[in-house]
């Protein structure tokens, strides 16, 4: 099928298939083969184990890929910060964090947006708002992520005053903030607020 010796694009490809049809047993088997791998095999086969959930079989390519002098490239730390999502796995995630800081890539808008996330969703609310704080460049998603922290640990107040400042910093308003700060304001009966949020919907 691949034909005697396949150039390392041809690999790739067949390795991207095998991942794309979810046949991770035969892109591990192909991986492990590969007398040559580029960052791109290494990226493609860690996203697939990553985004698959399989984490651990994911840090461990990434292990080996550490330990094969390739730099690693932000996609790769961005797929599996992706899978830390439970505080069993936080401890993991803030040692990627430091990877990350280490290596400069703290200035990239998703890196920032996904660590957020990840201590929102472990429930390190604290931890999430100073690294929001610290990020340089913020999208509506990662205002989004911090404001359902908030709601999440019943900080109906700070929502709104994350509402207040994202309309005061002229940042685009999307359903899902609306939504959000709808549900502070009735828990905190703002009626106020919630008319104002209602009249930017408009």
């Amino acid at each position: 099928m691949i034909g005697k010796n396949p150039t390392g694009f041809r690999l790739n490809s067949v390795l991207q298939m095998y991942c794309g049809c979810g046949s991770l047993n035969d892109a591990r088997k192909l991986f492990d083969e590969m007398s040559q791998r580029t960052l791109a095999s290494w990226v493609i086969i860690i996203s697939a184990y990553a985004d698959g959930g399989l984490l651990e079989d994911a840090l461990e390519f990434f292990l080996r890929l550490q330990d094969s002098g390739l730099k690693v490239n932000p996609s790769i730390y961005i797929s599996l910060l992706k899978s830390f999502s439970n505080s069993s796995r936080l401890e993991i995630g803030k040692q990627m964090h430091c990877q990350v800081i280490k290596v400069g890539y703290t200035k990239i808008v998703a890196m920032d947006t996904l660590i957020c996330n990840m201590h929102v969703k472990c429930g390190h609310l604290e931890s999430a708002k100073l690294g929001f704080d610290l990020m340089q460049e913020k999208n509506v998603v990662a205002w989004t992520i911090i404001m359902v922290g908030c709601i999440q640990a019943h900080g109906h107040e700070d929502t709104l005053r994350y509402f207040i400042k994202m309309v005061d910093e002229d940042v685009d308003l999307d359903e899902f903030v609306f939504s959000i700060t709808l549900k502070a304001c009735v828990v905190l009966d703002d009626r106020k607020t919630g008319e104002q949020s209602s009249w930017f919907d408009c």
